[in-house]
């Protein structure tokens, strides 16, 4: 469940930050599957009035994963 709080959002309407969602697995970029979280998770803090400014996929690899953070 995710759970996207306004609350994340400055007086304004603003976000506080840059939103970018991160996606991990080597069968997203392989192609095996299709990342359809992003998109679902972009659009619902579109819909609460946050901005995603990138995403990105990464390996399974735990060095690829901590440059990513």
């Amino acid at each position: 469940m995710i759970n996207i709080s306004k609350n994340n959002c400055l007086s304004n309407g603003e976000s506080r930050g840059e939103i970018e969602i991160i996606t991990i697995g080597d069968e997203i970029l392989i192609g095996q599957i299709v990342d359809t979280n992003s998109a679902y998770i972009g659009q619902l803090l579109n819909m609460n009035g946050m901005s995603v400014k990138q995403i990105s996929s990464v390996s399974d690899d735990r060095a690829h994963i901590l440059k990513a953070l």
